[in-house]
């Protein structure tokens, strides 16, 4: 995911369900990739231009408000609004496909389980 949203350009956003289904994971499995990068990788990854498909921010990274988010991404030009959604979200858009990324699509195999289990064949 992180070569995906390395190639978003500013002002321009990513759903991190396009993302997902472009690896063939979930967001729910992608988001904490994005969450849980080293300060290094962060610094230098517009983590920032990944959100929910509905254009929501989600869960603050920097602060109670992610105002550091929001800072970065209305320098960029996209703003957000008071309940933390991308203004015009479908028009700073791109899909994954018109990314220069060089991720192949991936498909699981036929055999492989829909979702992630863990012990006692619970999901996890």
């Amino acid at each position: 995911m992180p070569r995906i949203v390395a190639r978003v350009p500013a002002g321009r956003v990513v759903s991190r369900a396009d993302a997902g289904a472009h690896r063939d994971i979930t967001p729910r499995h992608g988001a904490p990739v994005l969450a849980m990068l080293a300060p290094i990788v962060a610094a230098t990854l517009p983590w920032h231009r990944a959100v929910a498909a509905d254009g929501a921010l989600g869960t603050p990274k920097a602060g109670p408000d992610d105002m550091v988010r929001r800072a970065v991404l209305a320098a960029e030009g996209a703003v957000s609004s008071p309940g933390g959604r991308i203004a015009g979200f479908q028009a700073r858009r791109v899909h994954v496909a018109a990314l220069p990324h060089g991720v192949p699509v991936q498909t699981r195999p036929a055999d492989a389980p829909a979702e992630a289990v863990g012990a006692h064949g619970v999901p996890r």
